[in-house]
């Protein structure tokens, strides 16, 4: 379970599909990993989400790991997880979530905001957390955190972009997760795939100098 958590602490980015089609989403993944990107979440919210997680399955021999995110209620968690999700992202902190990922043996990140929020989920056994929303509180958010909370790991979504990935990164987050402004709805609407393979090789290319500086 530990290793995935590994990986994304290495690799930095979680592309977010967001309600992208099935028919799209094979295409959409295959473009991200053109341009560096293997770490891939579907949200749960997507009607076609199980099938889209399916879909993608015969991807990972090309390296890339598919997670399932947004996961509200238990049952799509139980139906994430035989579809091949290899790891579950939440925007809440939920106790009976939890229970299920423990039951499931599913590496889960649980979405945590406050100070309380995070130290709850790291209590119960977190190795990350998600802070969500991230782009209105902002990196110095973050960095306060970080005085007090050197643990769990932080994964940052809402409002990631490349001009202010970095900012995250240098403040204390471990992982961004990344949708609109990896994954432009339009893009894949006219299969430009090609726009989302620029965007990924630019991301990547910024958190790879974040680490090497």
């Amino acid at each position: 379970m530990t290793q995935v958590f590994e990986v994304m602490q290495e690799l930095k980015i979680v592309a977010v599909l967001r309600r992208i089609p099935a028919s799209s989403g094979s295409s959409a993944v295959r473009a991200l990993a053109a341009g560096g990107g293997r770490l891939v979440g579907v949200t749960l919210e997507n009607p076609e989400a199980v099938t889209l997680l399916q879909s993608l399955t015969d991807l990972t021999d090309s390296g890339v790991l598919v997670g399932a995110g947004t996961v509200r209620p238990r049952d799509p968690l139980r139906e994430a997880d035989p579809a091949g999700a290899v790891f579950a992202v939440s925007p809440h902190w939920d106790p009976d979530l939890w229970s299920e990922s423990v039951r499931l043996n599913i590496p889960y990140v649980p979405g945590a905001m406050t100070p309380s929020e995070i130290a709850a989920a790291f209590r119960a056994g977190a190795v990350m957390v998600k802070v969500f929303p991230a782009g209105p509180l902002g990196s110095g958010y973050i960095r306060e955190l970080r005085g007090p909370l050197s643990a769990p790991r932080i994964m940052v979504t809402g409002g990631i972009h490349a001009g202010n990935i970095r900012d995250y990164l240098q403040a204390g987050a471990d992982v961004a997760g990344v949708g609109g402004a990896l994954l432009p709805a339009e893009a894949i609407r006219t299969g430009q795939f090609s726009e989302i393979t620029a965007k990924a090789r630019e991301l990547v290319s910024l958190v790879t100098g974040e680490r090497e500086g």
